[in-house]
């Protein structure tokens, strides 16, 4: 039989399209690391002690070097790649990649990444430092950061400190494990492996099915507090190497765990420590009691605690100030030891016209007819007695004395010419104790600058106050600014003060 020759023009011209698709379909079916071999220039591989660069439109098959900067396509590594900011395939158990970078992915590493802030597809070695992204995780990241996410249904985690956790698969035999949990989200889908802390230093609680945590510790950190030694008791406090912070531990092996554990705190040389009378209190999650020590320490200790708590000295009613020159303190020096108290007979009160404004015996007059009582000289020798009295004591148990105890009998109001003797002729800080409504009241009034515009504020305001006075809780309002602070306290507190 004859053989037909096919020239027809439509016929060639579809084989010639066909055969131009070719190498087109066999590109996009080989493998993308094959791929990248057929874009890219391929490069020498580095031997050992040999050191280079892979340009971005390069490709490397292996190193056994050192690859200072990859910018383009590493096959495997089996030494040191110092900067990856293109890809590499595969990092082989023993090779490392110190930097990971923001552009930088790794397809499969089994070895070693010192800092990941780009992509890892599949981590079955260890990640050291984690801000970026780790698909799969079967191994081990040692710190997981801020801005880090780790997936997986196993692998490990020894710090997440901010970094997210994703738990996925659906072994029931499989869970994430982290081993101090300080911070990040952490989620578990539904039907998912899940999630077990060994060590819980957060401010929350895991005790469901999903996430779990076996041991939970909680933070208590002083601030503010440069002037002082701040000394936690110890073995009940545990410090913390990675973050440098004092826990208690609240949970132990999945049960709740009684606290118990106090804080002291000493002024530096050339300070003194005072308080404001509040001997117990609760700041946020915490809840505790004060004691002043005979060496002028002070001691706190923890009765509850919720979640980490960071304090100051302020906070817990408390202030480190420097010490001044007692000499130079009018009326603190010598006198009897036995408290004085000022009551309402200390005080002269003269028809409203009088007009003797500049007798410490008179009355002032606010020009509404109200007669304004002043203190006596008589009130002011017996504020003077109290401060010679605990002066007299305090030089006698060698304690400097650091805080003045004024005691009022009753509620009492306070005019502008008092104010100014307290705040003006005293440097100490003040405690003026007063009795209302059958309860002890502790007026505050600290050592502070008296060229403070809030200081002229306040006597302007008190000056404008019908008949020119105000209680000791008014008195509070008016130079809260300045750290003015009323406080209810029990009277064997009141007594305390006095030993």
């Amino acid at each position: 039989m004859k053989k037909r020759n096919n020239n027809n023009p439509t016929v060639v011209a579809l084989l010639s399209s066909i055969l131009l698709l070719v190498p087109i379909l066999v590109s996009l079916a080989t493998p993308t690391k094959a791929h990248a071999s057929i874009l890219a220039q391929p490069v020498p591989d580095l031997g050992e002690n040999e050191s280079g660069n892979i340009e971005e439109d390069q490709i490397m098959e292996n190193n056994y070097g050192t690859v200072e900067y990859n910018d383009g396509w590493l096959n495997n590594n089996f030494k040191t790649v110092e900067n990856n900011n293109g890809r590499i395939s595969d990092n082989e158990s023993g090779g490392i990649v110190e930097n990971n970078n923001i552009s930088g992915s790794i397809i499969q590493n089994d070895g070693t990444v010192e800092s990941n802030s780009g992509s890892i597809s599949t981590n079955d070695g260890t990640v050291e430092s984690n801000s970026g992204s780790i698909s799969t995780n079967n191994g081990t990241v040692e710190n997981n950061l801020p801005g880090g996410s780790v997936s997986g249904s196993n692998g490990s985690i020894i710090n997440n400190d901010g970094g997210d956790v994703a738990s996925t698969g659906s072994s029931s035999s499989q869970f994430v494990a982290i081993t101090n949990y300080y911070s990040g989200t952490l989620s578990v889908p539904e039907n998912s492996s899940k999630i077990k802390i060994t060590n819980n230093y957060s401010d929350n609680a895991y005790d469901s099915g999903e996430i779990t945590d076996t041991n939970r510790f909680h933070s208590v950190t002083v601030e503010g507090a440069n002037n002082a030694d701040v000394t936690y008791s110890r073995p009940e406090f545990i410090h913390n190497d990675y973050n440098n912070k004092e826990y208690l531990q609240v949970k132990e092996n999945g049960a709740p765990k009684s606290i118990s554990g106090s804080i002291t705190i000493k002024a530096k040389n050339g300070y003194k420590i005072s308080d404001e009378g509040v001997m117990n209190n609760e700041i946020g999650q915490l809840a505790y009691t004060l004691n002043r020590n005979t060496d002028g320490s002070y001691t706190v200790t923890l009765m509850n605690l919720n979640g980490n708590v960071t304090v100051t000295p302020a906070n817990l009613h408390l202030i480190i100030s420097a010490i001044e020159n007692q000499n130079n303190t009018p009326g603190i020096t010598g006198g009897s030891t036995t408290p004085i108290t000022i009551t309402k007979a200390n005080i002269a009160e003269v028809p409203a016209n009088n007009s003797s404004s500049n007798n410490a015996s008179a009355s002032s007059n606010n020009g509404s007819g109200v007669a304004t009582p002043n203190f006596t000289q008589e009130a002011i020798n017996s504020i003077q007695a109290q401060a010679q009295a605990q002066a007299s004591l305090a030089e006698q148990t060698g304690t400097p004395l650091q805080i003045l105890d004024i005691y009022f009998d009753k509620k009492i109001d306070i005019n502008p010419m008092l104010i100014r003797y307290l705040c003006e002729q005293i440097s100490l800080p003040k405690r003026c104790h007063f009795n209302y409504n059958d309860q002890h009241y502790v007026l505050f009034i600290p050592a502070f600058d008296i060229s403070a515009p809030a200081y002229q504020d306040g006597l302007d305001m008190l000056d404008k106050e019908p008949a020119k006075t105000a209680g000791f809780l008014r008195i509070e309002q008016l130079f809260k600014p300045l750290g003015f602070a009323t406080n209810i306290i029990e009277e064997e507190e009141a007594e305390a003060v006095l030993q």
